[in-house]
C-alpha cells in the first residue's frame, strides 16, 4: 500500500505508536505538511516496525514542533527485522524541540530508558536527512546534562543501526 499525504495539518495527537503514520508494510510519501504539538512512547509521526520490499518513507519540505516521544523516535521509529531493500528520506525539513518539555519527561521519568529523542531507525538499507534543519530551544547545556546522564541510552539526536547500503547527511543545521 502507498500513502501519499500533502499539506496536511496535524496537532495535538497521541498514541502510544504511531500518533500520526502506523504503518506496517506500506509506503508513505509527505508533503508540504506540519506536524504540531504530537505525543507518543515511540515513533510520533512514524511507526514503522514491518517493511516490505523496496518500501520506503519519504518526507519533504514539511515542519516539526514539539513532537515528544517518552521513549523513542519523535520524528520515527522503524525498526525491521529483516534488511530489505528500502530507504528512508528526510528533506528541506525543520524540527523544533522544546528542551523544557525533554526536562519535565526527565524528572518524572527517572527510571525509564531513552534510546533516539528525534530518530531511531534499524535495518533500513539507505537512510538520507539531508538540507534540514534541527532546532533545539531553551537548552540549558550544563543543567540538562546533568539530568541526562542519569539514563543509560539517550540521544538527543539520530540513531541508525545496520543500514547496508548507505547514509547520507548532508547540508543539515543542528
Amino acid at each position: 500500500m502507498d500513502l501519499y499525504d500533502s499539506n496536511s495539518v496535524y496537532y495535538n495527537n497521541g498514541a502510544m505508536r504511531g500518533a500520526i503514520y502506523y504503518c506496517e508494510g506500506c509506503s508513505l510519501y509527505v508533503e508540504f505538511s506540519t506536524f504540531d504539538q504530537n505525543y507518543c512512547f515511540q515513533g510520533c509521526i512514524v511507526y514503522q516496525d514491518f517493511l516490505l520490499e523496496n518500501s520506503y518513507v519519504e518526507i519533504y519540505e514539511s515542519f516539526f514542533n514539539n513532537t515528544l516521544p517518552k521513549y523513542t523516535g519523535g520524528l520515527a521509529k522503524i525498526d525491521t527485522t529483516t534488511i530489505l531493500k528500502g530507504y528512508f528520506t528526510f528533506n528541506q525539513c525543520t524540527y523544533v524541540m522544546d528542551m523544557v518539555d525533554i526536562e519535565n519527561y526527565i524528572g518524572v521519568s527517572s527510571g525509564d530508558k531513552f534510546t533516539s529523542i528525534v530518530l531511531q531507525i534499524s535495518k533500513v538499507p539507505t537512510v538520507s536527512v539531508t538540507n534540514s534543519i534541527f532546532n533545539y530551544t531553551n537548552l540549558d547545556i550544563e543543567s540538562t546534562a546533568e539530568d541526562i546522564t542519569r539514563f543509560e541510552n539517550i540521544y538527543l539526536g539520530l540513531t541508525i543501526n545496520f543500514a547496508s547500503d548507505k547514509v547520507n547527511f548532508y547540508n543539515n543545521i543542528y
